[in-house]
């Protein structure tokens, strides 16, 4: 099920009564979940790492257990307990929600806008601009809660959700890099 986008000035013009041009982009109407949503339901995880491994810029995914280590671990800790520095709690951040919004693309056919977001993330999670960073990561997260609301496409079936199971084999794939930010954004 798809949503129409319809103005006035698109009416207008196919009534042939001149009005304004139709947009220029069009917002995205697909199915989208958010992390909540693939952190507990692992088939849907599962079917979505069947299209290839991740590449995440800072980490790529190759297996279940690396992927929801990405989605149940902690911004703020790595998985030994240490604390992660601003830097790399931004990049876990970008790479968590650049993950999601990968397989929201290879599961349900979701577009982003602009139509390199994805790939933008993944070359920028190497960086050390926190504020890029952080507002990325943003934009990606509003990217996967657009369809939340939609039925999924094609009758598909995402499987049980298995939170206990998902959050026991989970494996976080991230490590400390050494860097710190180059933005005002590490003072926070």
């Amino acid at each position: 099920m798809r949503k129409t986008w319809f103005t006035a000035g698109v009416a207008a013009l196919a009534l042939g009564l001149g009005g304004a041009a139709p947009p220029q982009e069009k917002p995205h109407w697909e199915a989208t979940r958010t992390q909540g949503f693939f952190k507990t339901h692992e088939q849907a995880l599962r079917d979505c790492l069947s299209k290839g491994p991740v590449n995440l810029g800072i980490v790529t995914i190759h297996t279940l257990e690396d992927a929801l280590g990405l989605l149940w671990g902690s911004p703020a800790r790595f998985e030994s307990g240490a604390m992660r520095n601003t830097l790399d709690k931004h990049r876990f951040q970008l790479a968590r929600q650049t993950l999601v919004g990968t397989c929201n693309q290879r599961l349900f056919g979701a577009r982003t806008m602009p139509e390199n977001l994805l790939m933008r993330a993944v070359n920028t999670t190497g960086n050390t601009d926190c504020d890029i960073l952080g507002s990325l990561a943003d934009e990606v997260s509003n990217f996967n809660e657009s369809g939340e609301d939609l039925p999924f496409p094609w009758s598909y079936d995402p499987g049980p959700s298995t939170p206990r199971h998902a959050h026991s084999i989970a494996n976080d794939p991230t490590t400390d890099t050494g860097q710190q930010c180059t933005s005002e954004l590490d003072d926070h």
